[in-house]
């Protein structure tokens, strides 16, 4: 409801997100591919979500069903650098970009 500022930016994934979604102005849905997936659960060190074999295979289990993926929203290609995404989340709010040279 803050109006004060262009964007405001939550990140995240949130299984409950159906009870909250719609206060959105837009939701943004990053998405790789299971083998980019893969590659970056098996650099996550055993302190983060998925450094775990048993978290990894929920990880892919989610990502495989999609069970729990918001039905509205942008999808991303997020297998791009970081500052390709967010540049593009960025000209998506209608923002130029800030993490990129232009």
């Amino acid at each position: 409801a803050d109006r004060t500022k262009p964007c405001t930016f939550f990140c995240g994934g949130a299984r409950n997100h159906a009870h909250f979604l719609d206060l959105m102005d837009a939701a943004f849905i990053l998405t790789v591919d299971v083998q980019t997936l893969t590659r970056r659960l098996s650099n996550r060190g055993s302190d983060e979500f998925g450094g775990h074999a048993s978290e990894r295979d929920i990880v892919l289990h989610l990502h495989a069903t999609e069970v729990d993926m918001p039905e509205s929203g942008v999808r991303i290609d997020a297998t791009r650098p970081v500052a390709e995404v967010a540049d593009a989340i960025l000209g998506l709010c209608g923002l130029p970009p800030v993490c990129l040279p232009r």
